[in-house]
């Protein structure tokens, strides 16, 4: 069997990498190939997605930890906690020992489709991402890490042993300030999204281990008052600032054997208050009512979306070795009208295709314009309740291409219909032949009444009928003076209106229905 035709496994594939030049300058390498794998999917693009990442210093099990969540979406969450949910076979690569594993940024090959409690399905991508703060990463990678990181993801764990140290809090501080810039652009709303700090082995008896404990940890954390130096006082302002919701999970530890070389990764051979505690936390972390679906501004992000996100957010970092607030802001603006400009010509194009899309018969022209201007309508007022960063050039740029591109589809839209008319490239020799035999008989019968000035008067109109056609013909023939001929397409469709209208009219005052507005092709 050709190898192209055996369906790939599920595994991790790295999709970021970052090198250091000569220069000392860190450089991120994305792997298109391996992202177009995984978001590109023709099941799962257009879905919303949401990010789920785990993120912290190294060697602190965050591959471990994302395999356990694996196999909870594998399985659904059936007989969760049951004897052969314990020892997950495959996932993420994870080794004993000191040194680093995980390098770069990598994401889980199969997407899991899931439905939220409002019934919207939505993509879940998981990504694992390099240790931070080991002895081969300099101190610019290291927020570039994090910053990645926060940037693409919508529910992120960050990873930590012990406790929640202030040097946790001043790394993550370096990149809160483009947060406090992107909440003032954004009226209020915050630029990420789940926060949850993880924290393991935590031993001190002042709170309870789980998610209650944790809560009154972080807000003890958190906390300001008026001994609080400014510095800090800052840190703690705009991570609340940056975070729509931040929360705490408390570990306890899980025992000896997680040390030793032997150790599989199985949980039955740890403590049990700690195997207790770790289920737990992995299904309440993968409820549906707790998934968030991955936004920028107020709009969702699909799994094609993040794949040019991704892209964007790199060349930012790229442009310099620590991005200005400025850069990275940009950046963010852009996706942010790539996604507005999108959702309003998507909304056009929906409600375009209900009138006149494939598999629908042809449509009246008159018709067609009056569903054209309202479906423009709703389509600019998208763009018009959508919340952009940037300034007003950028507003008045964006709304100025959107109206351009919808009068692309609104021509593309009138070309379609027309080409389902199968009479409208015969409609002006039929309405002339028609009228001009019409005419004839309605002459004869006058001359048979005795109305002979009336009657020579329309067979001379019956005669110009006649000779517009011949005109039409031979015009269409030679390809000579289109001009002429579409003076008589149009004096043809003028008549044929005039002629329904007439009909129409005559119809409706005898108490008749309103003929519809399609006919089959």
């Amino acid at each position: 069997i050709p190898q192209y035709l055996l369906p790939e496994e599920d595994c991790p594939l790295q999709v970021l990498t970052f090198t250091l030049t000569e220069e000392q300058k860190t450089i991120t390498h994305v792997n298109a190939t391996n992202l177009r794998k995984v978001l590109l999917r023709q099941d799962i693009r257009d879905l919303p997605v949401v990010v789920l990442s785990v993120a912290g210093p190294f060697r602190t099990g965050k591959s471990f930890l994302l395999n356990f969540i694996l196999q909870y979406l594998e399985t659904n969450g059936e007989e969760w906690g049951s004897q052969n949910q314990l020892n997950p076979q495959n996932g993420f690569h994870w080794r004993h020992g000191i040194e680093r594993d995980t390098v770069g940024m990598w994401l889980w090959s199969k997407p899991f489709v899931r439905t939220l409690p409002n019934g919207e399905k939505v993509a879940i991508v998981v990504a694992d991402t390099q240790g931070t703060f080991d002895r081969h990463t300099v101190m610019a990678e290291n927020t570039r890490i994090f910053a990645l990181n926060a940037l693409i993801s919508s529910q992120q764990i960050y990873n930590i042993k012990e406790k929640i140290s202030e040097d946790i809090l001043q790394q993550m501080h370096l990149f809160t300030e483009y947060g406090a810039m992107v909440a003032r652009n954004m009226k209020g709303q915050k630029p990420f999204q789940n926060l949850e700090f993880l924290v393991r082995d935590w031993e001190f008896e002042s709170h309870e281990h789980g998610a209650d404990g944790g809560y009154q940890y972080l807000q003890s954390v958190l906390q300001c008052d008026n001994d609080t130096p400014r510095e800090q006082r800052e840190v703690r302002m705009w991570l609340k600032d940056c975070y729509e919701k931040i929360t705490c999970y408390l570990f306890p530890h899980p025992g000896k054997k997680v040390t030793k070389s032997t150790f599989t990764g199985d949980l039955r051979e740890l403590e049990d208050d700690f195997r207790l505690f770790f289920l737990r936390f992995i299904e309440s972390l993968l409820k549906p009512d707790r998934m968030a679906v991955k936004r920028v501004g107020d709009h969702e992000v699909t799994c094609e979306s993040l794949f040019e996100m991704i892209k964007v957010y790199v060349d930012a970092f790229n442009s310099a070795e620590l991005p200005e607030v400025n850069t990275i802001f940009h950046a963010t603006a852009r996706l942010n009208h790539d996604v507005v400009r999108q959702s309003s010509l998507t909304s056009y194009q929906t409600a375009m295709q209900r009138v006149a899309g494939p598999g629908l018969p042809y449509v009246d022209e008159q018709y067609l314009q009056e569903q054209h201007i309202s479906a423009r309508t709703a389509a600019l007022n998208v763009f018009e309740n959508a919340r952009l960063l940037g300034g007003n050039a950028q507003k008045d740029a964006l709304r100025e291409d959107i109206e351009r591109e919808i009068q692309a589809m609104w021509s593309q839209t009138q070309t379609y219909n027309r080409s389902k008319d199968i009479l409208r490239g015969m409609r002006t020799p039929l309405i002339f032949a028609g009228a001009a035999f019409l005419l004839n008989i309605v002459s004869t019968v006058l001359d048979v009444v005795e109305l002979d000035p009336i009657a020579h008067v329309l067979n001379l109109i019956a005669w110009i009928g006649v000779l517009a056609l011949m005109l039409w013909g031979t015009l269409s023939f030679s390809g000579k003076q289109p001009e002429v001929r579409s003076a008589l397409d149009s004096a043809a469709d003028m008549l044929f209106r005039s002629s329904r209208d007439v009909f129409s009219q005559s119809l409706n005052k005898f108490g008749s229905p309103k003929p519809p507005h399609s006919r089959p092709s």
